[in-house]
C-alpha cells in the first residue's frame, strides 16, 4: 500500500458519546470483491476516472486524451506495437484490416505503407528471400477479428533492423525499420521449413525470429508448434543454419500468445502457460510447462511489465507470472477475495476484443475492455493496475479504443557538457526540461480510426468532459442505524473548482442522493460540507469534471449514533 501522507487534520470539538470522526486516505483504489461496509477506509466500492499520485499521497481526476495526428488509419486499429530501429529509435507499426501505418523515428509522423510484391522486390534489389505465388497477398485482408501483432529484430544481413508481423489469417509481412521506409512486403522465408505460411503470433528472443501456432499453406494448422530462424539470421529458416521448430505435444489447448520476458519466451494457450529458455545447442529452446491450471483465451490482454507478463484469464481474475508462478493481482497481497473479478464480471463484454498496454510513465498495467454501453463492441473501459502501489484504479470513457502502444517521442540526448550550465545557473523546472527531451507517450486509437494521446495537460476527452467519482465506503457506528453528520475534503488546487456531494446507504439498488454542491478554494484550508444521511451503512460520493483538476489528500467524517436522536 501506499505511504499515507501527513495532512493537516481539521479542529473539532470534543465528541459526545456515540459520536466519533473517521479520517479517510483514499489511496487504496478499487476494492469490489466485499461487501462495502466492510471495507478498509482506504478502499472505494466504486470510483471512476480518479488516479493516485503516490509519491505526493494524492488522488485526482485522471488526464484527459487529445487528438495528435490527422492520420486516417484506414479502418480499425486492430494491432499496434512499438518496435525500434538499428539505432535505438522508438518508432511503431498500426495495422487495420486493410492497411499498415507506420510511426516513423525521427518525427513521430504517421504514413501509409505500400504494399511491394515480393517478386518486384527481389528484381528492385530489395532482397525477400524467393518468390512464390501462392503469398503474393498483396495488402492485409483480415477480418477485424484477425488482430495483428508484430516483432522487430536486426537483420545482419542488411545492416538494418525489420519488422515482421502475422495476423493469422494473411502470409507473414515485414518492412525495414527505417525513417524512409515507404513500403512492405510478404515475409516468405518461413516457407522454407515446413512450408509456413502464418501464425497467431510472432516475437523475437535469443537474436532469433520466433513464431507460434503455425500454418502452412495447404492450411493445415499446427497449433502448439513454436518455429524459429537461425541464431542471428532472421531470414534464415534452413535447418543447417540452426533453425527449426517443435511441436509441444503435451501442451493443452492452442496458442494464443509468444511473450518475450527477460531472455526467455512465455508461451500461452487457452488452459495453460509455458516457458521457453534459450540454449546454445541444436535443439535452440527447452520448452518446460509453468502452469496447467490457468491460461489466457484473450491474447491481446498481455502485456510484459518489469513485474512480470501480466493478462487477464478466462476466469476475469488478471494474473502475472515471471516465468516460474503466476500470481493473481486482484486479491490484496495475494490475499483475500479480488478486487476487481466481479466488476469483470458484470461489466465485461466480448472480451475478444479487450487489450491492455504498459504504461511505462505511470508504470501501470492498463486493462481496456468494453461493457454493454459500448455501441461498437470495442473498449470503453479500462482498469489501471498501478505497479508501484499494488491499487486498481477504474477509468470510463466516451469513446471507444481498439488499440494502444507505449512510444517514446524522439528526443535527443544532452549531457551537462552540452547543456554548459551548472545546477544552480539552471533557472527551469527539471520536470519541464525533460518534458522538452521527450517523454514516452501511450497513443490509443478510437474505434473509428482516429489516433490520440493521453496529455497531462489535457483536461477532457476530445472535448468530451471527464466525470470523475470517488464514493466512501460504508460506515457503521456500532450495531444500530447510524446518522453521516460532517464531511471534510482535504485537498489542493491551482484554481478554484467545484464538487458535488452524494450521499447514500451503501445499497446499490437504493443509489446515491444529491446533497449539495461545494466549492474548493486555492488555499490548503479542508472545506467542510455538512451532511446528514441515516441508514445501516451510510455512505459519501464526490463527482466533478477533470477541467481544474484538484487534488483530494482525505477526507474525515463525523458519525452519530443514530440511536441518539
Amino acid at each position: 500500500m501506499p505511504t499515507q501522507k501527513a495532512r493537516f487534520t481539521p479542529f473539532t470539538p470534543r465528541r459526545s458519546r456515540g459520536e466519533r470522526m473517521v479520517e479517510i486516505r483514499p489511496l487504496g483504489g478499487l476494492h469490489a470483491g466485499v461487501p462495502p461496509q466492510e471495507l478498509p477506509e482506504v478502499f472505494s466500492p466504486a470510483l471512476q476516472n480518479i488516479v493516485p499520485d503516490v509519491s505526493h499521497g494524492w488522488v485526482r481526476p485522471r488526464s484527459g486524451i487529445s487528438k495528435f495526428t490527422t492520420h486516417d488509419f484506414g479502418g480499425v486499429v486492430l494491432g499496434a506495437d512499438e518496435i525500434f530501429d538499428v539505432e535505438g529509435a522508438s518508432c511503431a507499426v498500426a495495422a487495420s484490416a486493410r492497411s499498415l501505418s507506420f510511426l516513423h523515428p525521427d518525427n513521430q509522423a504517421w504514413s501509409y505503407l505500400s504494399y511491394l510484391p515480393p517478386t518486384y522486390a527481389f528484381s528492385s534489389g530489395f532482397d525477400v528471400g524467393f518468390a512464390i505465388e501462392s503469398t503474393l497477398t498483396g495488402a492485409p485482408s483480415g477480418s477485424t477479428t484477425d488482430y495483428f501483432r508484430t516483432a522487430s529484430i536486426y537483420d545482419a544481413g542488411r545492416d538494418a533492423t525489420i519488422a515482421v508481423t502475422s495476423n493469422n489469417s494473411n502470409a507473414f509481412f515485414f518492412l525495414e525499420i527505417d525513417s524512409a521506409t515507404t513500403t512492405f512486403s510478404n515475409f516468405t522465408f518461413p516457407e522454407l521449413l515446413d512450408s509456413t505460411y502464418a501464425a497467431k503470433d510472432v516475437a523475437s528472443v535469443n537474436d532469433r525470429l520466433v513464431f507460434f501456432n503455425t500454418r502452412d499453406k495447404s492450411g493445415t494448422r499446427y497449433p502448439t508448434r513454436v518455429m524459429w530462424s537461425a541464431r542471428g539470421n532472421p531470414t534464415s529458416f534452413l535447418i543447417n543454419d540452426g533453425a527449426g521448430f517443435e511441436d509441444l505435444m503435451d501442451m493443452r489447448g492452442a496458442g494464443q500468445a509468444a511473450i518475450r520476458f527477460r531472455d526467455f519466451i512465455i508461451l500461452f494457450t487457452e488452459y495453460e502457460i509455458w516457458r521457453g529458455t534459450p540454449t546454445f545447442d541444436a535443439y535452440a529452446f527447452r520448452f518446460d510447462k509453468i502452469a496447467d491450471n490457468v491460461g489466457c483465451p484473450y491474447p491481446r490482454t498481455i502485456a510484459a511489465t518489469p513485474n512480470g507478463v501480466i493478462f487477464l484469464a478466462r476466469d476475469r481474475e488478471v494474473y502475472a507470472t515471471d516465468g516460474s508462478n503466476v500470481v493473481a493481482l486482484g486479491p490484496v497481497q495475494g490475499q483475500g477475495p479480488s478486487r476487481i473479478q466481479d466488476k469483470l464480471t458484470e461489466e465485461g463484454i466480448f472480451l475478444e476484443r479487450a487489450w491492455a498496454v504498459y504504461d511505462s510513465t505511470d508504470h501501470a498495467y492498463e486493462l481496456y475492455y468494453p461493457t454493454p454501453e459500448s455501441t461498437s463492441g470495442f473498449p470503453d473501459k479500462a482498469l489501471i493496475y498501478h505497479l508501484e502501489d499494488t491499487t486498481w484504479w477504474p477509468l470510463k470513457f466516451s469513446h471507444e479504443f481498439s488499440a494502444g502502444a507505449d512510444v517514446t517521442d524522439p528526443a535527443a540526448f544532452v549531457s551537462w557538457d552540452e547543456l554548459n550550465l551548472t545546477w544552480d545557473d539552471y533557472s527551469s523546472g527539471w520536470d519541464d526540461y525533460l518534458l522538452s527531451q521527450g517523454n514516452r507517450r501511450l497513443n490509443l486509437f478510437t474505434s473509428d480510426g482516429t489516433g490520440v494521446r493521453v496529455f497531462s495537460t489535457a483536461t477532457n476527452d476530445l472535448g468530451t468532459e471527464i466525470d470523475a467519482r470517488w464514493r466512501s465506503k460504508g460506515f457503521r457506528n456500532g450495531m444500530r442505524r447510524t446518522h453521516l453528520a460532517e464531511l471534510w475534503i482535504d485537498h489542493e488546487s491551482e484554481n478554484s473548482s467545484e464538487v458535488s456531494v452524494f450521499a447514500g446507504d451503501s445499497r446499490p439498488q437504493n443509489g446515491q442522493e444529491f446533497v449539495r454542491n461545494a466549492s474548493l478554494a486555492t488555499t490548503s484550508d479542508p472545506t467542510f460540507i455538512p451532511l446528514w444521511k441515516t441508514g445501516t451503512a451510510p455512505d459519501f460520493e464526490i463527482r466533478l469534471s477533470a477541467a481544474e483538476k484538484p487534488k483530494f489528500a482525505g477526507f474525515s467524517v463525523t458519525l452519530r449514533d443514530a440511536g441518539k436522536f
